[in-house]
């Protein structure tokens, strides 16, 4: 059973993880990822006034005498082996004072080294030719996102154990109260089929950390569902309360001898 989830929920994902990357390699601002690369190219070479004339008036001050030297010692590790574009969004802004417009690009990527990995995101303002650095922040990695984040099941906890199993049994036992529903006889069935179909509230699981998180405001289809906010984010397992399948399967035989005494019910004399 061990071996056979991690390569079902890789089956799963790995269409969207080559989708993904296809997205962002097409649609990352080609001009502000050349910039952020040149960024970071200084800054690991120890070019500290080229990479100062590419910081925006805050973030320079911000970053103070020691910021950029700081940010080397994270990436002084040689020369790069890949630097993967992991993340891409795009903003844009027209004032209504009439001022040029902005755009903002917000990049992650991950930096393999030998022996090391780096997480290095930027925030980039533009407007017409002149384009600065908004926000950098360099995070030193243990192992390639990917690793991380991956779905395993060593070392989880037992409350990982259970969210995970609530997360398969809540469908089930929404298709299972669907299918009697559909040979029920019972009067507004399309209402309730609906209502079976949806869970309400949602609780969240990072699996990579364990945390977790209420939506309470959240309507799911089927009650439970998995997703990444990136193409190497942790995997975020939610499920939603059945309401409607447990109402249904509690009030089923209840309902039932309701609609057929209706049914045989006299109607009166002749």
């Amino acid at each position: 059973m061990k071996s056979i989830l991690p390569i079902a929920f890789a089956a799963l994902v790995l269409t969207g993880c080559f989708n993904q990357k296809a997205w962002i390699q097409r649609f990352a601002p080609k001009d502000d990822d050349q910039f952020a690369r040149q960024f970071l190219d200084s800054v690991r070479q120890a070019r500290y006034d080229d990479a100062k004339r590419m910081l925006g008036p805050e973030v320079l001050a911000q970053a103070g005498p020691d910021g950029l030297s700081q940010l080397h010692g994270i990436l002084d590790h040689g020369e790069p082996i890949s630097v993967e574009l992991i993340a891409v969004n795009t903003s844009f802004f027209k004032p209504w004072s009439g001022a040029p417009a902005k755009h903002e690009s917000n990049l992650s990527y991950q930096l393999e080294f030998k022996g090391a990995w780096v997480l290095a995101a930027f925030g980039i303002e533009s407007s017409g030719q002149d384009r600065k650095i908004s926000g950098a922040n360099f995070q030193p990695l243990t192992n390639s996102l990917e690793v991380i984040n991956r779905f395993t099941l060593q070392n989880k906890s037992l409350l990982q154990f259970v969210f995970l199993g609530v997360c398969f049994a809540v469908p089930i036992l929404v298709v299972i109260a669907l299918a009697l529903c559909l040979f029920s006889r019972i009067r507004r069935r399309w209402l309730w089929i609906i209502f079976i179909l949806f869970g309400f509230a949602q609780f969240q699981m990072n699996w990579t950390t364990g945390q977790m998180a209420i939506r309470p405001f959240t309507v799911s289809l089927l009650g439970a569902s998995f997703f990444r906010g990136g193409l190497y984010a942790p995997i975020i397992f939610a499920f939603g309360i059945p309401l409607g399948a447990i109402l249904f399967l509690l009030l089923r035989g209840w309902l039932s001898r309701r609609d057929e005494a209706t049914a045989v019910a006299p109607h009166g004399p002749a």
